[in-house]
Protein backbone atom coordinates (compact mmCIF):
# COMPACT_ATOMS: atom_id res chain seq x y z
CA UNK A 1 0.00 0.00 0.00
CA UNK A 2 1.14 3.54 -0.64
CA UNK A 3 -0.05 7.13 -0.55
CA UNK A 4 0.27 9.55 -3.47
CA UNK A 5 -0.06 13.26 -2.73
CA UNK A 6 -0.21 15.99 -5.35
CA UNK A 7 1.15 19.34 -4.10
CA UNK A 8 0.06 22.82 -5.18
CA UNK A 9 3.21 23.15 -7.33
CA UNK A 10 2.14 19.96 -9.23
CA UNK A 11 4.89 17.86 -7.66
CA UNK A 12 3.91 14.37 -6.50
CA UNK A 13 4.99 12.74 -3.23
CA UNK A 14 5.09 8.94 -2.96
CA UNK A 15 4.86 7.60 0.62
CA UNK A 16 5.00 3.80 0.96
CA UNK A 17 3.12 2.09 3.79
CA UNK A 18 4.53 -0.95 5.62
CA UNK A 19 4.27 -4.11 3.52
CA UNK A 20 1.24 -6.28 4.36
CA UNK A 21 0.26 -9.69 3.04
CA UNK A 22 -2.84 -9.89 0.88
CA UNK A 23 -5.94 -9.91 3.06
CA UNK A 24 -4.12 -8.42 6.05
CA UNK A 25 -4.12 -4.81 4.89
CA UNK A 26 -6.23 -2.54 7.09
CA UNK A 27 -9.00 -0.85 5.15
CA UNK A 28 -10.16 2.49 6.56
CA UNK A 29 -13.77 2.42 7.75
CA UNK A 30 -15.89 4.93 5.79
CA UNK A 31 -17.44 7.63 7.96
CA UNK A 32 -21.20 8.11 7.93
CA UNK A 33 -22.24 11.45 6.47
CA UNK A 34 -25.62 13.11 6.66
CA UNK A 35 -27.05 13.54 3.14
CA UNK A 36 -28.92 16.72 4.09
CA UNK A 37 -25.72 18.31 5.44
CA UNK A 38 -23.85 17.46 2.24
CA UNK A 39 -26.62 18.93 0.07
CA UNK A 40 -26.75 22.04 2.27
CA UNK A 41 -22.97 22.53 1.98
CA UNK A 42 -23.16 22.13 -1.82
CA UNK A 43 -26.02 24.65 -2.08
CA UNK A 44 -24.14 27.21 0.04
CA UNK A 45 -20.96 26.61 -1.96
CA UNK A 46 -22.78 27.14 -5.30
CA UNK A 47 -24.39 30.33 -3.97
CA UNK A 48 -21.09 31.75 -2.72
CA UNK A 49 -19.38 30.96 -6.04
CA UNK A 50 -22.12 32.89 -7.87
CA UNK A 51 -21.84 35.92 -5.57
CA UNK A 52 -18.05 36.01 -5.91
CA UNK A 53 -18.26 35.67 -9.70
CA UNK A 54 -21.01 38.25 -10.16
CA UNK A 55 -20.16 40.74 -7.43
CA UNK A 56 -19.48 44.19 -8.93
CA UNK A 57 -16.03 45.72 -8.63
CA UNK A 58 -15.50 47.88 -5.56
CA UNK A 59 -15.84 51.24 -7.32
CA UNK A 60 -15.76 53.47 -4.29
CA UNK A 61 -14.33 52.89 -0.85
CA UNK A 62 -16.73 53.72 1.97
CA UNK A 63 -16.05 56.86 3.94
CA UNK A 64 -15.78 56.45 7.70
CA UNK A 65 -19.19 58.05 8.31
CA UNK A 66 -20.88 55.63 5.86
CA UNK A 67 -19.49 52.51 7.54
CA UNK A 68 -21.60 50.38 9.83
CA UNK A 69 -20.31 50.42 13.41
CA UNK A 70 -20.81 48.25 16.49
CA UNK A 71 -21.01 50.38 19.65
CA UNK A 72 -22.06 47.63 22.11
CA UNK A 73 -20.16 45.57 22.98
CA UNK A 74 -16.91 47.40 22.38
CA UNK A 75 -13.74 45.52 21.41
CA UNK A 76 -12.84 42.87 24.06
CA UNK A 77 -15.86 43.76 26.25
CA UNK A 78 -18.21 41.20 27.75
CA UNK A 79 -21.70 40.69 26.31
CA UNK A 80 -24.59 42.10 28.37
CA UNK A 81 -28.40 41.93 28.68
CA UNK A 82 -28.72 38.16 28.83
CA UNK A 83 -32.24 37.02 27.82
CA UNK A 84 -33.66 33.47 27.55
CA UNK A 85 -33.88 32.03 24.04
CA UNK A 86 -35.41 28.59 24.33
CA UNK A 87 -35.04 26.14 27.21
CA UNK A 88 -31.22 26.10 27.52
CA UNK A 89 -29.95 29.01 25.43
CA UNK A 90 -29.67 32.78 25.71
CA UNK A 91 -29.32 35.88 23.55
CA UNK A 92 -27.35 39.07 24.15
CA UNK A 93 -27.78 42.70 23.07
CA UNK A 94 -25.75 44.24 20.22
CA UNK A 95 -26.04 47.92 19.25
CA UNK A 96 -24.50 50.12 16.61
CA UNK A 97 -24.81 53.02 14.19
CA UNK A 98 -25.26 53.45 10.45
CA UNK A 99 -25.73 56.74 8.63
CA UNK A 100 -28.36 55.46 6.16
CA UNK A 101 -29.95 52.19 5.08
CA UNK A 102 -31.08 51.56 1.48
CA UNK A 103 -34.63 50.22 1.06
CA UNK A 104 -33.54 46.86 -0.37
CA UNK A 105 -30.73 46.30 2.17
CA UNK A 106 -30.93 45.04 5.76
CA UNK A 107 -28.59 44.96 8.73
CA UNK A 108 -27.66 41.40 9.72
CA UNK A 109 -25.71 40.11 12.69
CA UNK A 110 -23.51 37.03 12.50
CA UNK A 111 -21.44 35.28 15.14
CA UNK A 112 -18.10 33.70 14.31
CA UNK A 113 -15.50 31.59 16.02
CA UNK A 114 -12.65 33.62 17.42
CA UNK A 115 -9.92 32.13 15.22
CA UNK A 116 -11.76 30.35 12.40
CA UNK A 117 -13.79 31.35 9.35
CA UNK A 118 -17.12 29.86 10.47
CA UNK A 119 -20.14 32.19 10.48
CA UNK A 120 -23.65 31.76 11.92
CA UNK A 121 -26.26 34.29 10.66
CA UNK A 122 -28.53 35.41 13.51
CA UNK A 123 -31.95 35.29 11.86
CA UNK A 124 -34.04 34.46 14.92
CA UNK A 125 -34.79 38.18 15.42
CA UNK A 126 -34.54 41.08 12.93
CA UNK A 127 -32.21 43.99 13.62
CA UNK A 128 -34.18 47.19 14.33
CA UNK A 129 -32.93 50.39 12.63
CA UNK A 130 -33.99 53.96 13.46
CA UNK A 131 -33.72 56.13 10.31
CA UNK A 132 -33.84 59.37 12.31
CA UNK A 133 -31.06 58.61 14.79
CA UNK A 134 -29.04 56.20 12.62
CA UNK A 135 -28.91 53.73 15.53
CA UNK A 136 -29.66 50.02 15.32
CA UNK A 137 -30.00 47.15 17.79
CA UNK A 138 -30.31 43.39 17.60
CA UNK A 139 -29.54 40.22 19.51
CA UNK A 140 -27.14 37.32 19.06
CA UNK A 141 -27.23 33.72 20.25
CA UNK A 142 -23.79 32.65 21.37
CA UNK A 143 -22.39 29.14 21.72
CA UNK A 144 -18.78 29.71 22.74
CA UNK A 145 -16.42 32.26 24.23
CA UNK A 146 -14.38 34.15 23.14
CA UNK A 147 -16.01 34.92 19.81
CA UNK A 148 -16.48 37.55 17.13
CA UNK A 149 -19.66 39.44 16.33
CA UNK A 150 -20.11 40.68 12.76
CA UNK A 151 -22.57 43.39 11.68
CA UNK A 152 -23.04 43.92 7.95
CA UNK A 153 -25.25 45.48 5.31
CA UNK A 154 -26.84 42.64 3.36
CA UNK A 155 -28.12 43.10 -0.23
CA UNK A 156 -31.24 41.09 -1.22
CA UNK A 157 -29.38 37.97 -2.40
CA UNK A 158 -27.37 37.72 0.84
CA UNK A 159 -30.56 38.19 2.83
CA UNK A 160 -32.04 35.21 0.97
CA UNK A 161 -29.03 33.08 1.91
CA UNK A 162 -29.20 34.13 5.58
CA UNK A 163 -32.97 33.49 5.76
CA UNK A 164 -32.45 30.08 4.14
CA UNK A 165 -29.77 29.28 6.73
CA UNK A 166 -32.15 30.18 9.57
CA UNK A 167 -35.17 28.38 8.10
CA UNK A 168 -33.31 25.12 7.39
CA UNK A 169 -31.63 25.25 10.77
CA UNK A 170 -34.98 25.71 12.51
CA UNK A 171 -36.41 22.75 10.58
CA UNK A 172 -33.52 20.33 11.11
CA UNK A 173 -31.93 21.73 14.31
CA UNK A 174 -28.60 21.59 12.43
CA UNK A 175 -27.04 25.02 11.91
CA UNK A 176 -24.05 24.30 9.67
CA UNK A 177 -21.91 27.46 9.57
CA UNK A 178 -21.01 29.40 6.45
CA UNK A 179 -17.29 29.35 5.67
CA UNK A 180 -17.21 32.96 4.52
CA UNK A 181 -19.17 36.20 4.35
CA UNK A 182 -20.69 36.74 0.87
CA UNK A 183 -18.35 38.90 -1.23
CA UNK A 184 -21.17 41.31 -2.09
CA UNK A 185 -21.41 42.37 1.57
CA UNK A 186 -18.94 45.27 1.48
CA UNK A 187 -19.99 47.24 4.57
CA UNK A 188 -18.89 45.09 7.54
CA UNK A 189 -17.91 45.70 11.18
CA UNK A 190 -16.45 43.17 13.63
CA UNK A 191 -15.76 43.10 17.36
CA UNK A 192 -14.13 40.45 19.53
CA UNK A 193 -16.12 39.73 22.68
CA UNK A 194 -16.79 37.08 25.30
CA UNK A 195 -19.57 35.61 27.41
CA UNK A 196 -20.02 36.92 30.96
CA UNK A 197 -18.54 34.84 33.77
CA UNK A 198 -21.03 32.47 35.42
Amino acid sequence: MFLLTRNTDDSVVFVPEPVALRGQAKTPVPTVQDLFSLRHELAVSRYLQRTVRHSPPDENILSDEDKIKITLPKQEETLIDKQPLGPKSFSYMVRGTLKSLADDHAIWLLTAEDKAERYWPQGFQSVQYDQQTGEWQGRVHVGSSPLRIVALLAPPTSQQLFHYFQRRGDETKIYSPLDRIPAECKNVATVRTRLPQK
